[in-house]
């Protein structure tokens, strides 16, 4: 006979290795999930905070305006979500929306609400429009499986 322990949340005798009874299985992964999306929220948030309380206020203003809301949902829809960068890594669907000017720059706030200075991009050729450079930096400890895999056929 396998041994028998108790299930943690009614009690109920279970086979050992079983993490719960078959009745509390699905409420079990059930509030697993929900603590899950709880803490991908409290996570997004504190990132949020913290990158909004490095922006300057007059911006996050501008971003978080219905009139931007509206003008940049405007422009997706126009575009038909499709990135009209199409730069090097481009994913194609757009879901963000670029400044041509930026409006970091003076002319570029006057025209921040103009149609035809904005376009419909992916995050990928966003990144690359505003010069940010996300490189993944090499980890010696980490195994890289494809240079392996290439030295192996190479060496056949």
């Amino acid at each position: 006979m396998a041994p028998l322990k108790a299930c943690p949340r009614c009690r109920k005798l279970i086979p050992h290795g079983l993490p719960y009874c078959t009745a509390c299985a699905p409420i079990a992964e059930a509030e697993r999930k929900a603590k899950q999306e709880r803490k991908a929220e409290y996570l997004r948030k504190k990132y949020n905070r913290k990158y909004n309380s490095q922006r300057d206020p007059k911006y996050s203003r501008f971003y978080g305006s219905k009139e931007w809301k509206a003008l940049s949902k405007g422009k997706l829809s126009a575009c038909g979500y499709r990135c009209e960068a199409k730069l090097e890594g481009c994913q194609h669907i757009a879901c963000e929306v670029h400044h041509v000017i930026p409006i970091k720059t003076p002319e570029g706030w006057e025209k921040r609400y103009d149609w035809d200075g904005l376009r419909g991009v992916c995050i990928v050729c966003h990144n690359i429009l505003d010069g940010k450079n996300f490189k993944r930096r090499e980890d010696p400890d980490v195994l890289d499986m494809r240079t392996i895999m290439n030295n192996i056929h190479n060496s056949e």
